[in-house]
């Protein structure tokens, strides 16, 4: 159970990433995070001791655990769902085990969500600036919107980095849906369903965080990166994957309507055509033509 200083619970989704799991809870803990938020970690199948470690350098810190079968959206799910039963938060904070909150972050997005109430949503910050945050919806799709620091924006959806869902949005709209989206798309499909009801969704300028994986996004460029075309394709048959066909036709269809056919085809189209150029150009030519080294 919650103490009652708790009144505030934070659910971050794991899978086979112990260090960066715990370095995260280390950072929570230093941040004095914990002092007032209730963590359960959904540690989802993980195979290398992520669970164990946790609890037993957290024990104030709920660890539930999956069958693997989770995916993002169902261990938020899942974690959401026990909060709700156990502590009886006013908010729920989504965080991923790889973003790191700057001091004063949770607060921020605490007291502006429970003033609306409304969605607040963290930006995430990499090398080359905003990686995830707030996103605006167009008659093409998705795209991300950069809030100044010295703003408050509103928003159409976000990514579920770093968010801050108070208790009363979540009563009316739910969980998220974990069954159309497993991983991809289940942060951007709960917002769109809570703006849908009415609520606002709100990135905090001056709520930052740190991306603390170091992968390069152009590691998993269509046209810049090193995967083989084989394995891009590949990708696409799991859940992880933006372009899963069932979510990705799914998402389309629910928040585009009949447009949504076009969006859905768009990409494969795209892919197709990076096929045909990684076929007929040499890497570092592609590399030139898009300005990267």
């Amino acid at each position: 159970m919650t103490s009652p200083a708790h009144r505030f619970a934070l659910v971050m989704p794991v899978h086979n990433r112990r260090a960066l799991t715990l370095d995260c809870l280390r950072h929570l803990r230093k941040t004095r995070v914990l002092e007032w938020v209730h963590v359960f970690v959904v540690d989802d199948g993980s195979t290398d001791g992520t669970d164990a470690a946790a609890a037993g350098e957290f024990p104030a810190v709920t660890v539930l655990r999956g069958d693997g079968g989770l995916w993002w959206t169902g261990a938020i799910a899942m974690g959401m769902r026990h909060a709700l039963a156990t502590a009886a938060p006013e908010a729920i904070f989504w965080l991923n085990d790889d973003c790191r909150p700057e001091e004063g972050t949770l607060a921020q997005l605490r007291d502006e969500a429970l003033a609306g109430p409304c969605i607040t949503v963290g930006q995430v910050n990499g090398p080359r600036g905003v990686r995830h945050g707030g996103l605006r919806k167009r008659w093409h799709g998705l795209e991300l919107a950069v809030c100044p620091p010295e703003r408050t924006i509103a928003v159409a959806t976000m990514n579920g980095d770093c968010v801050c869902v108070p208790a009363a949005i979540i009563a009316q709209a739910g969980l998220p849906d974990a069954a159309r989206f497993p991983q991809a798309w289940g942060d951007t499909d709960y917002g769109l369903r809570c703006s849908r009801l009415g609520f606002a969704i709100k990135v905090v300028g001056t709520a930052r965080c740190t991306d603390a994986d170091p992968t390069d996004p152009d590691a998993n460029s269509w046209l810049r990166g090193t995967r083989s075309l084989a394995e891009i394709a590949r990708s696409f048959g799991t859940p992880k994957s933006y372009f899963h066909p069932p979510s990705w036709w799914s998402f389309n269809l629910r928040h585009w309507g009949p447009r949504g056919a076009i969006l859905f085809a768009t990409p494969y189209m795209r892919f197709a055509l990076i096929a045909l150029l990684r076929t007929v150009l040499p890497a570092n030519f592609r590399r030139r033509l898009t300005g990267r080294h």
